[in-house]
């Protein structure tokens, strides 16, 4: 599944939010879906998925306040 975090996606974002940062937003834009993200799992309408370690780095880095840049992430 691709994911792409946009620049609105981000802007938009909340930090330490698992249903508003901006991997969720994404996703709930793409798939209209209910969407959990944390640095451990994903959960999409209850699936599971477990993120890359550049999805953690990104969700990491947007909590801590450090810029990030629109990405097209992979799971």
């Amino acid at each position: 599944m691709k994911i792409n975090v946009t620049q609105n996606d981000i802007d938009n974002g909340e930090v330490r939010s698992p249903w508003s940062c901006p991997i969720a937003n994404a996703i709930k834009r793409e798939q209209n879906a209910n969407v959990l993200v944390s640095t451990d799992y994903i959960t999409i309408d209850g699936d599971k998925w477990f993120p890359t370690k550049l999805m953690i780095k990104f969700i990491n880095n947007f909590d801590n306040g450090k810029i990030v840049k629109p990405h097209c992430f992979k799971i």
